[in-house]
């Protein structure tokens, strides 16, 4: 099965074979392209490959754009065969149906994550410019969009500027503007512009947009204009919304959850027939010798290096990557930026604590959402004894309950936050849906209604046995006292490297022998991937909350639970000095 654009079928003939070492991503999307050509004239599948729409691009690119900067500066704009898969699939795959005698786009939504200096910025900008004209839609509205004004001007826009004003072939139809009232790049003979926006919270509603470009949206944690603009393709039937990105360390970010759900669309979990995507990185068994381990200095290999960057050898250089990697070996936070940065590897802050994946193993089970089913989730404990870890944060912050059961270390986790401050937070949307979905509860107003809490925290008792409540002693309020009053056992958790060096390395150590059960909490898993590490000089470990990437509460109370159930286990434990002794 071809497609009959050289290029693009010696790429994919060559990774479904295996002569070209890519990692598993890439190897799906290729696996989809070959079964979509096999749906071709089936019922259930409306579209075929159009060999000619896809040509047209890369003869756009070939004959109107120069490379602008580096060692290829002045040349053609000539694609690789990777760059021949990825944009001929979005260019040549059309819908069997046309619409006012106008062929149609299979794919509107394209997602492209790829490490740093494999062509991002000037692949954009040579989709932006061809969208603008060469694709024959009459008033194409093209937009890049961008965190801030500094990224909006750059990245995508600077390159399609500089390509238009360095292009014999359209400088003299294209005019750039670079006044601040009406920045963009101007196509008058067919009403058509390409302009820079940013990712403020700004009304942008009214448009019609036939494309829109993203950058570098690891950076994206408000998703208020990405969802506005997306909107307004509504009424425009060819439109194409491009996301490009690298990896980053934000997991409530645009791009982490673009990454996700394209990953499920590859795997067959989710079918979206008008997205395609692919991601440039390496493999979890890339990391690992024969025996499962994991290997000293995995990330120094050249292997990998040519394996997570498509354009190796082209614009990524050995020598580069080879300077980048002495530095990286002296320095634990410029090692995580290189697998961040060159391999594509997402991480959650300089130096891991639980790295995700073997947090992942740890949710075996699956569980309703504890905030809306409460009595339903809790009535299978009923009786059973059972530690917590109380983290009450400010007044109009996070609070977070975490029950932790004896013997079985299963976790159940209970999250408020006031309704009022949600709009303001970062990851705003994330933390709406995850209300929504019944994992995070809301107080009125824009303060902890801790009276509520307290009330809900009451109601558990009476299902479950609580042993013990550990609490951060400095966050002491009426709440506590009342707790005690209704005779549960509260204890005093100091938050230095005394108390918390145990509490962090014992729930490191359990996570990592896959001894928690924490059922996938989203909350929680968001919380451990924003954990920061202190050290004292004597190598005793906290957590830091303040360099934090963002809310760990919930990680805290873990920890604090999870250490006071297994102090419980050993029977010589002195029980009374441990709640009575002041440290830290």
């Amino acid at each position: 099965m071809k497609t009959g654009l050289e290029k693009l079928d010696f790429y994919c003939e060559k990774v479904s074979k295996g002569k070209i070492n890519v990692c598993r991503w890439v190897k799906l999307a290729v696996e989809r392209h070959y079964f979509d050509l096999s749906r071709i004239g089936k019922k259930e599948f409306p579209y075929y490959f159009d060999q000619d729409k896809a040509e047209w691009f890369f003869y756009f690119c070939e004959n109107n754009l120069q490379h602008y900067e580096g060692v290829m500066v002045g040349q053609p704009l000539i694609l690789e065969p990777w760059q021949w898969f990825v944009y001929g699939s979005i260019f040549g795959w059309q819908k069997n149906e046309l619409f006012r005698g106008m062929l149609i786009r299979r794919f509107r939504n394209a997602i492209i994550i790829v490490p740093k200096k494999n062509g991002k910025s000037i692949m954009s900008g040579a989709v932006a410019v061809f969208m603008l004209k060469a694709d024959g839609y009459p008033g194409a509205q093209c937009y890049t969009l961008a965190k801030n004004q500094t990224h909006a001007k750059d990245l995508g826009y600077r390159a399609a500027t500089i390509m238009v004003e360095n292009s014999p072939t359209l400088r003299d139809d294209y005019k750039v503007n670079r006044g601040a009232a009406s920045l963009g790049i101007y196509y008058d003979d067919n009403n058509s512009f390409y302009k820079p926006i940013t990712s403020k919270p700004e009304s942008e509603d009214g448009r019609n947009v036939h494309f829109c470009g993203p950058d570098e949206t690891k950076d994206w944690t408000d998703f208020e204009i990405y969802e506005t603009m997306k909107s307004g393709t509504v009424n425009a039937p060819n439109s194409l919304f491009m996301s490009t990105t690298t990896a980053g360390f934000d997991l409530l970010s645009l791009a982490y959850d673009q990454q996700k759900y394209l990953e499920k669309i590859l795997k067959g979990d989710i079918k979206d027939e008008t997205t395609f995507g692919v991601i440039y990185t390496i493999d979890e068994s890339d990391k690992k010798d024969k025996n499962g381990k994991l290997k000293e200095n995995w990330w120094c290999d050249k292997k990998l290096w040519r394996k997570a960057n498509p354009n190796f050898d082209v614009s990524v250089f050995e020598d580069s990557m080879q300077s980048f990697i002495v530095e990286a070996k002296q320095s634990p936070s410029k090692k995580i930026a290189f697998q961040t940065k060159h391999l594509n590897i997402w991480h959650t802050s300089s130096e891991d604590y639980i790295p995700e994946e073997k947090w992942n193993k740890c949710g075996r089970k699956k569980i309703l959402p504890v905030m809306k089913n409460i009595e339903e989730v809790l009535e299978p404990y009923r009786g059973r004894r059972c530690f917590a870890g109380l983290d009450l944060g400010s007044v109009s912050d996070f609070t977070s309950f975490i029950l932790e059961f004896e013997d079985s270390y299963e976790v159940l986790c209970f999250f408020w936050i006031p309704r009022d401050t949600i709009p303001d937070r970062k990851g705003s949307e994330m933390i709406r849906a995850w209300v929504e979905q019944g994992h995070i509860a809301t107080t009125d107003g824009d303060w902890t209604d801790h009276d509520h809490i307290e009330e809900t925290i009451k109601k558990i008792a009476q299902i479950v046995e609580i042993v013990e409540i550990a609490y951060d002693r400095y966050r002491m309020d009426q709440m506590v006292t009342h707790l005690i009053d209704e005779g549960l056992e509260l204890v005093g958790f100091g938050q230095g490297y005394v108390s918390m060096n145990p509490a962090v390395d014992g729930l490191e150590n359990s996570i990592l022998r896959q001894e928690i059960e924490h059922f996938s909490n989203p909350v929680l898993s968001w919380m451990n991937s924003n954990v920061a590490i202190k050290k004292d000089p004597a190598g005793n470990r906290k957590y830091d909350k303040d360099k934090a990437h963002d809310k760990i509460d919930g990680i805290v109370a873990l920890a604090m639970a999870h250490n006071r159930a297994t102090l419980n286990e050993d029977e010589t434990s002195d029980w009374s000095e441990l709640k009575t002794i002041d440290i830290d």
